[in-house]
């Protein structure tokens, strides 16, 4: 067990030294005071709309850029990016309903931030901005006049205050689009979403026959090659037409070193915080009776098809996974020939954990033999029986991930 936990030590120490940070790419940046620089910038994956950026320009020192100082700003990473910088009331969106002012209407902070272009044209403008509780900001832009879409409300009585979705952001778009009847009806059953709003905007264009001279690139799913490791701790159940040497005996949680690989798939949307998984790991397994000699030493390998969303807590980012495991047995040293190699096992897979960029650390509770709806039509297997199997599991697990895309990331100076 000590060589277990000082393997993975190791190993977490190692991810951790690795981990993510952000990049150098090229990027221009047009200053409010006409001053027009190229050169370097920091730019990572972020979850939220920057508060600043690192500029190393071509020749003078090191810049922090500002929202109150940049009129527009282009990172060009895996895809272009356009920034501006924006004096804006941001509306509060919050879950924090404990702390709301108690009154019947709450005022929006208005600050200077980053917003992210998505559709610029010479009829009007589309702008996004992410907050530290990630929730997205839309704005709209056309000659001098900016306002906030608003999807959310506040409710009150005596006791209570909760938010509940507002619609009152299709009456801004009417009235925003009002010179063009279609988009005008379109916009009167539009959804709260970044792909509906940036067709509506270059639909608004079309409609004089013209074409918005920018749209933001549609990011792509990002695969990641990644490398496995933990310790685990498993019981063993015999099942019920065990013989009775077998059912008759209790047995220790087994404790195994966990090695493996997986494939994670990170989807564009929603800021990057949903992915899919596919594992594949190997794992040793030992353990003995508590009332007789006997001891189990098996070897199994695991095939996992996970879901995990990533959520934003400050600078944290919690997630969950959850999905289908497929265990088998590849060898054992214990009860020949009673253990069937041959046997499959299916179950489901829960966890938690935080994200560190490339990589994940994850806390998970795993089940065989759980009556899952179609496992009999897919998995034929699953209703055979094994007088004794890998039954529940708990693990703790570190994945470190490696891009499997290009990356326009300049390497740091």
């Amino acid at each position: 067990m000590k060589i277990q936990l000082s393997l993975l030590a190791v190993f977490l120490l190692l991810a951790l030294a690795g981990k993510s940070q952000d990049k150098l790419y090229q990027a221009r940046v047009s200053l409010s005071d006409g001053t027009a620089l190229r050169g370097t910038i920091l730019h990572g994956e972020k979850y939220v709309t920057p508060e600043s950026f690192t500029f190393f320009p071509e020749r003078g020192d090191t810049l922090i850029l500002l929202p109150e100082m940049v009129y527009q700003l282009e990172i060009r990473g895996e895809i272009k990016e356009l920034f501006t910088g924006k004096l804006a009331e941001v509306a509060p969106l919050t879950d924090d309903l404990e702390n709301l002012p108690d009154s019947r209407r709450i005022d929006g902070e208005e600050k200077w931030i980053f917003m992210k272009a998505l559709v610029l044209g010479d009829k009007a403008n589309l702008y996004a901005f992410t907050d530290e509780a990630g929730y997205n900001h839309y704005f709209i832009n056309k000659g001098e006049i900016w306002d906030e879409l608003v999807a959310f409300k506040y409710f009150w009585d005596d006791t209570k205050v909760w938010v509940a979705r507002d619609f009152r952001f299709r009456n801004q778009l009417q009235g925003f689009f009002y010179d063009c009847y279609n988009v005008r009806i379109d916009a009167s059953q539009s959804n709260f979403k970044e792909n509906v709003l940036t067709k509506l905007f270059n639909a608004y264009h079309y409609c004089d026959g013209m074409r918005a001279w920018y749209q933001a690139e549609n990011p792509k799913i990002r695969p990641y090659l990644g490398l496995k490791t933990g310790v685990s701790f498993t019981t063993m159940q015999s099942d019920d037409e065990a013989p009775e040497e077998i059912s008759s005996i209790n047995f220790n949680y087994g404790s195994n070193l966990l090695l493996g690989i997986s494939l994670k798939l990170v989807l564009p949307k929603n800021q990057r915080r949903n992915s899919l998984i596919f594992e594949w790991f190997s794992s040793p397994f030992r353990t003995k009776s508590t009332s007789t000699p006997d001891r189990v030493h098996l070897v199994t390998y695991q095939l996992n098809t996970l879901y995990q969303r990533l959520y934003s807590v400050g600078k944290w980012h919690p997630y969950f996974t959850t999905g289908i495991r497929y265990t088998r047995v590849l060898q054992e040293k214990a009860f020949t020939p009673l253990l069937d190699p041959s046997i499959g096992k299916v179950g489901l897979v829960g966890g938690i954990g935080l994200n560190f960029g490339r990589l994940d650390v994850d806390f998970r509770m795993e089940m065989n033999d759980l009556a899952i709806p179609f496992t009999d039509r897919f998995f034929p297997f699953q209703n055979l029986q094994t007088p004794l199997s890998p039954q529940s599991t708990i693990s703790l697990q570190v994945s470190y991930h490696f891009p499997l895309y290009k990356d326009y990331a300049i390497k740091q100076r």
